[in-house]
């Protein structure tokens, strides 16, 4: 009986710890790490460091991160799938009217806000444009280079994350 307890007891201590542990985040550590004196930082996060252009996680299109009234926003500038003469549509769009319209040049990131004590970009939504869903997001970087997104619905553990990089 003991033996039960006592892997009951484990079990629940697991489940505790996964359901607390944000997925994903960058700064989430079990064990806070200790400063040292005169340690220099890696890299000092700066909101304006997502603007320019990625490539999407499948490296066939551009998103190009501008910022308008102290919100960001993400259009996509150009798509493999979008050909001389054969312009790709947004065909899955909810918005019936809107489904003749091309692809390129839709916002795909909408409203993201920069959360700087996270370093995180939240609050705002990412368009699907296979499904023609918009899900939450949240969206960080890992130096300057590399865009991490995380598509999801309700809550974060419910999603998905892609990984975006700089075009250079």
């Amino acid at each position: 009986m003991l033996n039960r307890l006592l892997i009951f007891c484990l079990l629940l201590t697991f489940a505790m710890v996964a359901v607390a542990v944000p997925t994903e985040n960058p700064n989430f550590s079990f064990f806070p790490k200790e400063k040292k004196k005169n340690q220099t930082i890696e890299y000092q996060y700066l909101p304006d460091d997502i603007l320019g252009t990625w490539w999407s996680p499948d490296k066939r299109g551009h998103l190009k991160f501008y910022k308008k009234d102290n919100k960001f926003f993400g259009k996509l500038v150009w798509s493999a799938d979008d050909k001389p003469g054969q312009p790709k549509l947004d065909s899955e769009n909810p918005t019936v009217s809107m489904r003749s319209n091309r692809i390129v040049g839709v916002d795909i990131f909408k409203n993201m806000t920069y959360n700087a004590t996270e370093h995180t970009y939240e609050n705002g939504t990412v368009y699907d444009a296979r499904s023609g869903y918009s899900y939450s997001c949240s969206l960080w970087l890992e130096g300057k280079d590399i865009l991490k997104v995380r598509g999801f619905m309700g809550f974060s553990l419910l999603g998905k994350t892609e990984i975006f990089a700089r075009v250079k």
